[in-house]
């Protein structure tokens, strides 16, 4: 059984959590990763994004569930593909638990080895 993919009006109510200032800049700060690389992970995103955090913006609030639908609109607006691969977590709040590797919707395919030659 296959479920339809949800709207961006659901996505967008399941990071009310988070607020929309936050979910807009994650999903800009994954377009730009996915510009800069064949893949991703949701901890690149989480560390470009402590980067850029306003220190002094109380209203930049959000909840780390809501990550998750930000690389969903970000899939569904064609920048990233979900894969079926993962990675131990680097965060440590995360306890090295799997997460998902993204690959890039503007790069070809990562570089596969060529027949005959080494990886």
């Amino acid at each position: 059984m296959t479920t339809a993919p949800l709207s961006l009006k659901a996505l967008r109510s399941r990071a009310r959590l988070g607020n929309e200032q936050w979910l807009d800049a994650a999903v800009e700060i994954i377009k730009m990763l996915a510009r800069s690389r064949p893949t991703l992970t949701s901890d690149d995103a989480w560390a470009m994004l402590q980067e850029q955090k306003p220190d002094d913006d109380a209203a930049f609030v959000f909840d780390g569930r809501t990550m998750g639908a930000a690389f969903a609109i970000a899939a569904q607006r064609g920048y990233v593909h979900a894969t079926d691969r993962t990675v131990p977590s680097v965060r440590k709040v995360c306890h090295r638990r799997p997460v998902r590797i993204w690959k890039s919707a503007f790069h070809r395919k990562a570089a596969a080895p060529r027949k005959g030659t080494k990886p």
